[in-house]
């Protein structure tokens, strides 16, 4: 029994690094006031298509950025539950508009930062060296001190951080009349 259960340590603590490898961030416009369109056209308020070329004009660019950093306590959720990986853009969004005095956006874009990628791979290897060596000490520590060694090696890996960083950006516009 007790060889079963230092195996489903090892086992948990290796398939719970699988989800440490990065962070994770998910980007929601749920409370928009103004037309919001990723392409170089929109809808108006009567619903019809309009381009740049009739129906608005293009008032000025935007961009503006949102990071996070998480550890692995927000994924080993496997996406069941949040941990504050969601961002809800919808107010930046409406107060970018409002100030520039126009009616919509129309080509937003959002763009992971390369950078992160590099950050998290890192991390991600770190910590899953990490995990996987204190998990191996843990389930098969001989002596109580090879033990505790194996389980600071797991909670060193387990707050490991990742890094997320995206960039949002777009053009303001003003519908003619």
């Amino acid at each position: 029994m007790k060889n079963f259960i230092n195996y489903f340590i090892l086992l948990v603590v290796i398939v719970s690094q699988w989800s440490c490898s990065g962070a994770r961030l998910t980007l929601k416009a749920k409370n928009l006031e103004y037309p919001v369109s990723m392409t170089k056209g929109t809808l108006n308020k009567n619903l019809d298509l309009t381009t740049e070329s009739k129906g608005f004009k293009v008032i000025d660019d935007f961009s503006f950025s949102v990071s996070r950093v998480t550890t692995a306590w927000s994924l080993l959720s496997f996406g069941f539950f949040s941990f504050g990986e969601t961002e809800d853009i919808s107010n930046k969004i409406n107060e970018i508009v409002k100030a520039k005095g126009g009616d919509g956006v129309i080509e937003l874009k959002v763009n992971k930062n390369p950078t992160t990628t590099l950050v998290n791979f890192v991390s991600g290897t770190v910590s899953g060296l990490f995990g996987t060596l204190g998990g191996i000490l843990w389930a098969t520590g001989k002596k109580d001190t090879e033990k505790s060694q194996g389980q600071a090696l797991v909670l060193a890996s387990v707050l490991m951080p990742g890094y997320m960083l995206v960039h949002v950006e777009g053009k303001v516009i003003k519908f003619i009349k």
